[in-house]
């Protein structure tokens, strides 16, 4: 939900983040390694930001982004039977 930082506060007891701290960061995983990338552009796309470059180790890749209030998540997706046997 989107919504004022008025409105928002009447919800919680709390100072509300200004957006330059850390508090939650999120890490969804996904089915599939195109829906990393589309689910990241798509947040771009809508006032979002990428945070930290994409990163793909082969068995598991994932992406990031911030809101436009700054909260940051993780989109994901692994592969276990990929993961290479040392």
């Amino acid at each position: 939900m989107l919504i004022t930082d008025e409105f928002f506060s009447t919800f919680t007891d709390r100072p509300i983040a200004d957006g330059k701290t850390a508090q939650v960061l999120l890490a969804i995983e996904v089915e599939s390694k195109k829906n990393v990338d589309e689910l990241v552009a798509k947040a771009i796309e809508t006032g979002g930001s990428r945070y930290r470059e994409a990163v793909d180790h082969g068995w598991m890749s994932y992406d990031t982004f911030a809101d436009i209030d700054g909260h940051q998540s993780k989109i994901m997706f692994s592969d276990e039977s990929l993961i290479p046997e040392d």
